[in-house]
């Protein structure tokens, strides 16, 4: 977000959000319309959920909006699935202001309460008090704020400076086609690359490698790891299984790299017992796995399963880059709510089995199915827990789920399909 304005910084009341002050950079945007498209373009582009942007007359009153456009919209609730923009016309933020309760403002907690013993509920109500007596009555602090909110006083952000990029450009005496060549021209331009990260104890997490070729052109890969890499060998590793997919258009005469995100090197104690030790090493072994398969097949055909509000078992996950699933990585609180459900098999099966079973009446739970070549008896049955899809999904799901305990001890998860009455097993309890 820097492009728009050096002035950025999280929003004080929500550290999930951005205030931008555009003030005197009007000249620089081609339109507000335009500037609006271009930064959903980018968070769509960064894989965020979607956002809301609020124009104000200052940064206050921009904030208030966004955090809270129910006033704006009337009370109607706004659906979390698309992004939304909120224009306040130039020099009628008062006007919207008035509507909000006083607990937008952003007070401290007692002057809330003040507040509320005092009669005062909207914004309209505490502009009647007058200037002169807010600070007497609610603190100066409160009194800056009221003056920042309606530009009387300046509210100005801290400018941010983007971390510098660590890069090395190494060049190879001559041309060459071998992959040896290659080979030793990358190696050296790591280690040079990671001379200084490792005097600051960080490791690459995003790595842009870009080969130059002797005919002007280059080909250019972006790398991203599941920790923080500061092996030598590895990073290699993953570059070696990306360029394997890329044809050069001419000798190459040299690459350069750049660090364009790092982080922390994860240090972590040796663990007392070994169950821990072994365990660290599965995930640092795991996660040199995902690199690795992401730099063979491609970052979007490595996937994380990831949970959906949804009630129909087999849709109830979705498929996700693992990388991206790990950007996009929010609190409980900012995901979408699941369902709330009966148990759920530890088993799914990606295809129901349809068994033969005897029920005791034609809605009643089984007692006796038929698979493996063998009849078992029903010993337990809990359900049934009813699951139906709308009709504007086409083709309509209905169907009658059990939890079961079968005489040999096994647990499964059967359903009767209520347009047929078949019976099908869909998961297994283990």
């Amino acid at each position: 977000m820097t492009k728009y304005t050096p002035s950025i910084a999280p929003d004080p009341l929500d550290g999930r959000a951005l205030i931008l002050d555009l003030t005197g950079l009007s000249h620089l945007l081609p339109s507000e319309s335009a500037l609006v498209l271009d930064i959903l373009a980018d968070c769509e582009e960064l894989g965020t959920p979607p956002v809301r942007l609020a124009f104000g007359d200052t940064i206050g009153m921009a904030g208030i909006f966004a955090r809270e456009p129910e006033p704006l919209t009337g009370g109607a609730a706004l659906s979390p699935h698309l992004s939304w923009v909120f224009w306040i016309p130039p020099g009628r933020g008062i006007a919207f202001l008035r509507r909000y309760p006083v607990t937008a403002l952003g007070f401290r907690r007692e002057v809330a309460v003040w507040c509320r013993e005092l009669g005062i509920r909207t914004v309209a109500d505490f502009m009647g008090i007058p200037a002169g007596e807010i600070a007497a009555k609610f603190g100066r602090d409160t009194w800056r704020r009221w003056e920042e909110i309606l530009g009387r006083r300046a509210d100005i952000l801290p400018p941010r400076q983007p971390p510098e990029e660590e890069s090395v450009t190494q060049w190879l005496e001559y041309p060459g086609t071998s992959p040896e060549a290659l080979a030793f021209c990358l190696q050296r331009a790591v280690e040079l690359l990671l001379l200084p990260l490792a005097a600051r104890d960080r490791g690459i997490t995003r790595l842009a490698v870009a080969i130059h070729c002797e005919d002007g052109g280059k080909v250019e890969e972006n790398l991203e790891f599941f920790t923080p890499a500061a092996d030598p060998r590895g990073i290699l590793e993953v570059i070696r299984l990306r360029l394997e997919r890329r044809r050069f258009p001419a000798a190459v005469s040299g690459a350069r790299l750049v660090a364009v995100e790092t982080a922390p090197l994860i240090r972590r104690s040796c663990p007392m017992f070994e169950e821990l030790a072994g365990e660290r090493r599965r995930t640092e072994r795991w996660g040199r796995l995902a690199e690795r398969l992401a730099a063979r097949l491609g970052e979007d055909r490595v996937l994380q399963p990831v949970l959906r509000a949804e009630y129909q078992p087999e849709l109830a996950w979705q498929g996700v880059p693992l990388f991206t699933a790990r950007k996009q990585k929010r609190s409980r609180r900012d995901s979408p709510p699941l369902p709330e459900t009966g148990p759920r098999p530890t088993r799914l099966y990606a295809r129901p089995i349809p068994i033969a079973v005897v029920a005791a009446h034609p809605d009643g739970p089984p007692y006796r199915c038929f698979y493996g070549g063998r009849w078992f008896s029903v010993v337990r049955a809990w359900g049934p827990e009813r699951i139906e899809t709308g009709w504007w999904r086409g083709r309509l799901t209905a169907r009658d789920y059990y939890r079961t305990e079968w005489e040999d001890g096994s647990h499964f998860w059967l359903y009767r399909r209520l347009q047929d009455a078949r019976w099908f097993i869909h998961g297994r309890f283990e």
